[in-house]
C-alpha cells in the first residue's frame, strides 16, 4: 500500500520540496529545476518502499544499516556529500530533511485510510527518517579535517579552472568588453578593448588607470554614472569614438551585474563596431535621396522638401517660389567636348547655383540638364525675380573645361505659391511651362508663370492633338492654287 501511495503522489511531494528549497535559499547552492528534485524524491521514496516491504516491524534506532537497506544509507551519504560540497550547512540540510519527512506524513494523513494501519505507517516513516538523520549527523560529525581540506582544495581547483576558462573566453571575444565597478571605474577589460584604447597589460589583469580623464573612462563616464543610478537591467545606445584621426561608431550595451543577493556590483560594457554598417546606411541614403553626379538632392528628396515647405507656408503667410532651370544648348557641349566634360560642367553649375542662394534654400537636379531651386518664405514675390537674375549672372561667367573656356546660358521658369498652385505637382508643371516660355522669348532669361501662358499651352496642345487626329482619319486634302502674272497674264 505504501509503495503504491508514494508512486501515485510523487508529483505532489516534488512540488512541496521545490517550494521549500526556493523559500529557504537553496537556489544559492543547487538548481531548482524540477527534474533533479524529482529524481531525488523518487530515489528516497524507492528506498522507503523497499524498507517497508522487507520489514514488518518498526525498526529500532541505532546503527542497523541492514534494516534500512544498504541503498538507503548510501543514497543519504551521497546527498550529504553533494550538498556539503556546494556549501550547504548541516542545519540547512537537516531542515530540508525534516520538511521532506513532514511531506510524507502529510501525504499519509490526507490519503491513507484512518485507523491502526495509518498510525503504524506514520510511526514507520518517522523511524525511517530518524535513522537517516542519525546517518547525516554522524557523517557530518566524523567528517575529518583532512577530508574537509581536501574538499576545499578540490573546490578551489574547480573554481580556478572555471575562472581560467571564463577568462580565456573573455579575452577571446572579438568585441571590446569592459567591466566597471560600482564607483564607475574600470575593473577589467579584454584584449580587444585594450587594443581599442591602446592599453598594455597582461590578459585579464585589472585596469591600471584610475583617472576619469583618460581613454574609456572619459568617453563613457557620464553614461556609466547615469546607468548605475537609474536601476535599469540593460540599455543600448550608439556613440562615436575618435581614434587616430578616424571616427569609429559603436553600438554600446550596458548590462547590470548583481551578486546572489541581488546587490549591484558593477556594469558590463560590450562595444560592437558598427562603423561599416553606418557607412553603408549613409551610402544607401545618398543613393536614394541625392544625385550621384552632383551630390545635390534628387527628385525624391526635393519633393519631400517642397511638400514640407508648402505645409509650413499656410502658417507663415509668406510666398514660396519654385524656379525651374534648364540649360541652353547643353547637348552641343557633350557632342564637342565629350560626356566627361559635360559631367564636369554639371558639377560646376551645381556649385554655382548653391553658392547663389540662401542657406535655407534648396537646389536639386531632376536629371539631364534640368535643375530646380526652392525658395521658401519669401517676403515679396519680386524677390524671386532678383534671385533668378542673380542665378543667370552666375551661370554667364565662363567655365574652364578640359583646357577650354566654355560659356553657358539658361532659361528659368518661375511659379509662386499659393498664387500659381498649392501642390507640388501644380508648381512643378507651371514652372516648367514658364521655362519653355522663356526659351521661346530668346533664351538666357526668366519668365513668370501666368494663366494666359497656361491658356496658350492648352491651345497649342489642342491644335497638336487635332492635327494628329486629322492625319489618322485622312481629313487633309491637297489643293492647287495657280499664280498668274498680272502684266503678262502667264501662269
Amino acid at each position: 500500500m505504501l509503495r503504491r501511495l508514494l508512486e501515485t503522489h510523487e508529483g505532489w511531494l516534488v512540488e512541496r520540496v521545490i517550494a521549500y528549497a526556493r523559500r529557504n535559499g537553496y537556489s544559492r547552492f543547487t538548481a531548482t529545476l524540477r527534474e533533479p528534485w524529482r529524481m531525488a524524491v523518487a530515489s528516497l521514496s524507492g528506498h522507503l518502499g523497499e524498507a517497508f516491504s522487507r520489514l514488518r516491524r518498526i525498526p529500532e534506532l541505532g546503527d542497523g544499516r541492514d534494516d534500512l537497506t544498504e541503498g538507503a544509507t548510501l543514497f543519504t551519504l551521497e546527498q550529504v556529500r553533494s550538498h556539503r560540497a556546494r556549501g550547504v550547512e548541516a542545519g540547512m540540510f537537516l531542515g530540508l530533511m525534516k520538511h521532506i519527512r513532514q511531506g510524507y506524513l502529510d501525504l499519509l494523513a490526507e490519503k491513507a485510510p484512518e485507523g491502526r494501519q495509518r498510525n503504524w505507517l506514520r510511526a514507520f516513516v518517522n523511524r525511517f527518517f530518524d535513522r537517516l538523520e542519525l546517518t547525516v549527523v554522524a557523517e557530518w560529525a566524523h567528517h575529518s579535517q583532512e577530508a574537509l581540506l581536501a574538499e576545499l582544495r578540490k573546490t578551489n581547483r574547480c573554481m580556478a579552472e572555471e575562472k581560467n576558462g571564463l577568462l580565456a573566453l573573455f579575452e577571446s571575444l572579438t568585441s571590446p568588453v569592459l567591466l566597471f565597478d560600482p564607483q564607475g571605474k574600470i575593473g577589467r577589460l579584454n584584449r580587444a578593448a585594450a587594443r581599442l584604447f591602446r592599453e598594455t597589460r597582461p590578459p585579464g589583469a585589472p585596469y591600471a588607470r584610475g583617472s576619469r580623464k583618460e581613454g574609456a573612462l572619459a568617453w563613457l563616464a557620464a553614461e556609466i554614472e547615469e546607468f548605475a543610478e537609474n536601476g535599469a537591467l540593460e540599455t543600448i545606445f550608439e556613440k562615436s569614438y575618435e581614434m587616430g584621426g578616424a571616427t569609429l561608431e559603436f553600438e554600446i550595451r550596458f548590462s547590470r551585474i548583481v551578486d546572489a543577493a541581488g546587490r549591484f556590483t558593477g556594469t558590463a560594457v560590450t562595444l560592437t563596431d558598427i562603423t561599416a554598417r553606418k557607412q553603408a546606411e549613409r551610402e544607401t541614403r545618398l543613393l536614394a535621396y541625392f544625385d550621384t553626379l552632383t551630390g545635390l538632392p534628387n527628385r525624391a528628396l526635393f519633393r519631400d522638401r517642397l511638400d514640407l515647405a508648402l505645409a509650413q507656408l499656410h502658417r507663415s503667410k509668406k510666398t514660396l517660389a519654385l524656379l525651374f532651370v534648364d540649360l541652353d544648348r547643353f547637348k552641343s557641349i557633350n557632342d564637342t567636348l565629350g560626356h566627361a566634360a559635360g559631367d564636369q560642367l554639371l558639377r560646376e553649375i551645381s556649385l554655382r547655383l548653391e553658392a547663389a542662394v540662401r542657406k535655407g534654400d534648396t537646389v536639386a537636379r531632376l536629371g539631364g540638364d534640368e535643375f530646380v531651386v526652392l525658395l521658401p518664405a519669401l517676403e515679396r514675390p519680386d524677390d524671386a525675380a532678383a534671385v533668378s537674375a542673380h542665378l543667370l549672372r552666375a551661370l554667364n561667367e565662363p567655365f574652364e573645361l578640359a583646357g577650354h573656356e566654355v560659356y553657358i546660358t539658361a532659361c528659368i521658369g518661375l511659379a509662386l505659391a499659393p498664387v500659381d498652385g498649392e501642390t507640388a505637382d501644380q508648381l512643378l508643371t507651371n514652372a516648367d511651362l514658364a521655362m519653355y516660355a522663356a526659351k521661346e522669348a530668346g533664351r538666357n532669361t526668366f519668365q513668370y508663370y501666368s494663366a494666359e501662358l497656361n491658356h496658350k499651352v492648352k491651345e497649342r496642345h489642342h491644335l497638336e492633338t487635332s492635327l494628329h487626329r486629322a492625319l489618322q482619319q485622312q481629313q487633309f486634302s491637297l489643293c492647287y492654287q495657280p499664280q498668274i502674272d498680272l502684266v503678262s497674264g502667264k501662269m
